[in-house]
C-alpha cells in the first residue's frame, strides 16, 4: 500500500526516475548498478543476526563512494534507564555496568569515531525474546550505538551522525499513567536531539548515518 501511495506522488509530481519495488533486499540483484543512499528503518530488530551481517555488506557493496547509510535500531542503552524488565534482565546478565558506561561516553563528548574502540556489551543472544511493548513478535533485537559503530567501522563506513529517536523524560510507569505529559516532554526534548547525543540514552530507538569511505 505504501509503494501505491509512493507512485501516486511520482505521478502527480512528474518524478520520471523514482521507481519502487517490494521485495526482500536478500533477492535484489544489487551488482548491476550503485546508489547514493540505503536506508533501513524499522528493520534490523527483526533480522537475525547473521542476516544482519548478510544486510551490511550488501548494503556496502551497493553504495557508491562517499554514499550514505542511514540505519534505525531499537536502543539497548535505553534499558539501563528505562527502570523495567529490561533493564532487570542486563543486570542479571552482567551487562549493565558496560551499558551505563557506554552512556557515560556519550555524556562525556567521546566522538564518535572512538566509539569503534570502546568495550561494549556482547550482542543478545540469538532468538532472544524480550517482554512485547506493543509490536506482536517473539523477538526484536536491540544495539548499542557503539555496537553498530564497531560492525560499520569494520567493513569501511565511518560514522558521521548519531541522532535520538523518542526521548523518554520520565519514568515508563509514570508514561503510561500520563501519556500527555509523556508527549509533551518528549517532544520538547526532540528539538534538541540534533546538536546533544547526551540524549541518546534517555531514547528508545536511534539512527545512524554513515559514509562508504573505502
Amino acid at each position: 500500500e505504501m509503494i501505491d501511495i509512493a507512485r501516486a506522488r511520482t505521478e502527480k509530481e512528474k518524478l520520471e526516475k523514482a521507481h519502487f519495488y517490494c521485495s526482500s533486499i536478500f533477492d535484489l540483484d544489487l551488482t548491476e548498478r550503485r546508489y547514493d543512499v540505503v536506508s533501513a528503518n524499522g528493520f534490523i530488530e527483526y533480522i537475525s543476526l547473521d542476516e544482519l551481517d548478510r544486510f551490511l555488506d550488501l548494503s556496502y557493496q551497493a553504495l557508491n563512494p562517499d554514499g550514505s547509510f542511514v540505519l534505525g535500531s531499537r536502543n539497548r542503552l535505553f534499558n539501563i534507564f528505562s527502570i523495567n524488565s529490561f533493564t532487570l534482565e542486563e543486570i542479571n546478565n552482567g551487562t549493565a555496568i558496560l551499558l551505563v558506561r557506554e552512556a557515560m561516553a556519550l555524556a562525556s563528548g567521546t566522538t564518535l569515531s572512538e566509539f569503534a574502540e570502546m568495550e561494549t556489551a556482547p550482542l543478545q543472544r540469538p532468538n532472544i525474546e524480550h517482554q512485547r511493548t506493543g509490536i506482536d513478535v517473539s523477538t526484536r533485537y536491540q544495539f548499542t550505538p557503539a555496537q553498530l559503530t564497531k560492525m560499520l567501522t569494520a567493513r569501511g563506513f565511518a560514522i558521521k551522525q548519531l541522532y535520538p529517536i523518542h526521548i523518554h523524560g520520565i519514568p515508563l510507569v509514570f508514561k503510561d499513567q500520563h501519556p500527555e505529559v509523556h508527549t509533551t516532554i518528549s517532544n520538547l526534548l526532540q528539538n534538541y536531539a540534533n546538536e546533544h547525543v547526551s540524549l541518546v540514552p534517555y531514547s528508545s530507538s536511534f539512527m545512524l548515518h554513515a559514509k562508504k569511505e573505502r
